[in-house]
C-alpha cells in the first residue's frame, strides 16, 4: 500500500507542478486532427492520429525508461509492431522482468546523430529512470557508457524502409536528431517529442529552431501538451489511411 500511495502522490506532484507551467508553452497546434491518447498516466500519455495504425504499420519509441502503457495501448487496439528502445540499466533491467506481447520487441539501444557509444549521466533520485547525456546541477556524478544508433542505423539494422510513428523522450538528445532527419530525408508518417528547454542547458530558442525545422521539411503540429514540453507533428506526406 505504501509504494501505491508514494506513486500516487509524485503523479499528484508531477501534475499539479506542471499543469501551472502553461507559462513555457511554446507553440500551438497549426492543424486540427481526431486523436485517441494512450497512456496510463497523464505523465506518460501521448497521441495517435486516429485510424492511422494498423497490423503492418512500424512503430519506433526511444527512450521509455519502465513504463510502455503508451506503446503497450498500441499494440493491443492498432495490432503494431512496437520496437522500445532504452539503453540505461534501469530500464533494461526493468525490461528483462517484464512479458511482452509478440508485437513489442525491447532493444538497448539509444539514438543519437551517429553510432557509437556515449555517456549518460544518472538521475540524483534513485527513483527517478531519467538518464542523460547532458549533464546538469543535482545529476548524479554517477554515469554508464551505452550504445547508440543513428535513426537511419536502427532501421537499417531492423531491415525498416519507413516509420509509421516516432516518439522520442530522450532527455535532450532530440534537438541532434530532429537536425539529422532533416539531413538525410528521413519523414515518418508521425512523430512525436519530449523537448527539453530549461533543462540541460536548452533554451526556448533551441525548440523554436527544432519546430521550424520540422516545419520546413513538412511537418505540421497538431498536438501539444498541457505543460507544453510534449509535441505531436503529422508529415503532409502522410497517408489518411493505414496502410
Amino acid at each position: 500500500m505504501r509504494s501505491v500511495l508514494n506513486e500516487s502522490g509524485h503523479e499528484a506532484i508531477w501534475y499539479l507542478t506542471n499543469k501551472v507551467m502553461w507559462w513555457r508553452r511554446l507553440h500551438s497546434p497549426e492543424v486540427k486532427r481526431q486523436l485517441r491518447i494512450f497512456g496510463d498516466r497523464v505523465r506518460y500519455q501521448w497521441p495517435v492520429l486516429a485510424n492511422s495504425l494498423s497490423p503492418s504499420s512500424v512503430v519506433y519509441s526511444f527512450g521509455i525508461g519502465t513504463n510502455a502503457t503508451f506503446e503497450l495501448g498500441v499494440v493491443a487496439e492498432c495490432g503494431s509492431r512496437v520496437f522500445a528502445f532504452d539503453p540505461t540499466p534501469r530500464s533494461a533491467e526493468w525490461a528483462a522482468c517484464q512479458r511482452f506481447p509478440p508485437q513489442f520487441r525491447f532493444i538497448e539501444v539509444g539514438i543519437a546523430a551517429k553510432d557509437g557509444e556515449i555517456e549518460f549521466f544518472a538521475p540524483a533520485a534513485e527513483d527517478d529512470i531519467s538518464y542523460s547525456a547532458y549533464r546538469e546541477d543535482g545529476r548524479s556524478s554517477g554515469s554508464v557508457r551505452a550504445p547508440v544508433r543513428s535513426l537511419r542505423s536502427v532501421m537499417s539494422m531492423l531491415g525498416h524502409a519507413r516509420v509509421d510513428l516516432l516518439k522520442m523522450d530522450i532527455e535532450g538528445g532530440e534537438y541532434d536528431v530532429v537536425r539529422e532527419m532533416a539531413r538525410d530525408d528521413i519523414r515518418p508518417d508521425q512523430l512525436l517529442v519530449e523537448f527539453h528547454q530549461g533543462f540541460y542547458g536548452f533554451t526556448p530558442d533551441d525548440t523554436r529552431q527544432a519546430v521550424r525545422t520540422l516545419q520546413d521539411i513538412g511537418y505540421r503540429l497538431f498536438w501539444v501538451s498541457d505543460r507544453g514540453l510534449e509535441y505531436g507533428f503529422v508529415s503532409s506526406n502522410a497517408g489518411t489511411q493505414a496502410a
